[in-house]
């Protein structure tokens, strides 16, 4: 296989990777950087998959040189061993497809040719090159998770922007696990374990301490709900409908709701500017072990930043403080975490499965 036939199985290879996918992003990682992780890993495969095996060959014609007299062919005079008495009569010599060699009364003349063959330099690695490159990828995310948040990502591999597009406007809510800690209260809203993020200004400094004695699992569960009733009427009021209607019911019982330019959490003034695309449509206590609790959290236009103050604004109506620990997201639209791929599953061959689950999934859901 030469380089022009590796080059055209590898881009081949390259454009059957076109569609949506899963993948499941490790927490302490950018979503640029898992980009280039992604694709460097892709390019890797297939360029080793079809790296030229037996270079192409190159044929070289060179002419043989052939000794001959010089009296039988053109009279030039001999080169002494004194170059300098003889300089200029070399500089007026003139001799057509001839050499004249010091010490030498012969003169060499090309009268037969050999064909030299060798590996055409062009097909060697460090000529051509890779087959594949990351940035013959088209290569997006439909939403991003945060720096400190893992769990599932669906990605979009070569596809148009036109798709992209059609799939970013899908109004798909996500569901998140939240794991908590009572009695602590730092400067980034995360536990001082967690690294930071490097768009964060604090550094997880440890601000005030707090008592959670007093905490039971059954008021954690009455302020869950108080806080999901404000987001869920906040978000109906921005539909413009009467919250006694069966229009509101409906439309609360359907999933459909969605926060608008307007909304803001209507339990605390201070989310009315940064909370403006963030909406809780189901939250609930999943497991409650003093001081760490789990929550479950389904919400629309959200953020790490959003979700990690919320858990802090819990610890502050609980009477103590709280930080968030961990953040997984478990699902995307119709989408879960099984259907998301590890990292050590980021092949080729894996990559084109999981566009085929992810294709019957969307036409499921039309």
């Amino acid at each position: 296989m030469t380089s022009v036939d590796s080059c055209k199985l590898a881009s081949k290879a390259a454009r059957e990777l076109t569609g949506l996918f899963c993948i499941h992003k490790p927490s302490g990682i950018t979503t640029g950087r898992l980009k280039y992780k992604i694709l460097h890993k892709l390019s890797h495969e297939l360029s080793t998959k079809f790296k030229p095996q037996v270079p192409r060959q190159y044929f070289q014609i060179v002419p043989q040189p052939q000794l001959s007299s010089v009296s039988e062919h053109l009279r030039v005079k001999t080169i002494e061993n004194t170059v300098t008495e003889n300089l200029q009569d070399v500089e007026n010599t003139r001799i057509p497809l001839a050499e004249v060699t010091p010490n030498s009364s012969d003169l060499v003349m090309h009268t037969d040719y050999n064909v030299i063959v060798r590996p055409n330099f062009a097909d060697l690695p460090i000529v051509s090159g890779d087959p594949v490159l990351p940035e013959d990828f088209k290569f997006g995310f439909l939403k991003y998770l945060g720096f400190n948040t893992s769990g599932l990502l669906l990605a979009g591999i070569n596809l148009t922007g036109r798709a992209m597009n059609v799939l970013k406007t899908m109004k798909w809510g996500r569901t998140y696990q939240v794991h908590g800690e009572f009695g602590i209260a730092t400067d980034t809203c995360w536990s001082p374990d967690v690294q930071p993020s490097p768009f964060q200004n604090g550094v997880g400094r440890v601000l005030e301490r707090s008592t959670y004695g007093h905490l039971t699992a059954k008021r954690l569960e009455g302020l869950l709900v108080s806080v999901q009733a404000n987001y869920m009427k906040a978000m109906l009021m921005n539909e413009k409908i009467d919250l006694e209607s069966e229009a509101a019911y409906e439309l609360a019982v359907s999933g459909l709701l969605f926060p608008g330019e307007n909304l803001s959490d209507l339990s605390d003034p201070r989310y009315e500017k940064d909370s403006q695309s963030f909406g809780i449509t189901d939250i609930r206590l999943v497991n409650f072990k003093s001081p760490h609790f789990v929550l479950e959290l389904q919400c629309v236009g959200d953020k790490e930043e959003w979700i990690s103050e919320l858990i802090h604004d819990i610890g502050l109506r609980m009477k103590t403080n709280a930080v968030c620990r961990k953040i997984i997201c478990i699902k995307h639209g119709p989408f879960t975490n099984q259907m998301g791929l590890l990292q050590k599953h980021w092949t080729h061959a894996h990559i084109l499965n999981a566009i085929e689950d992810a294709n019957e999934v969307l036409l499921s859901t039309i």
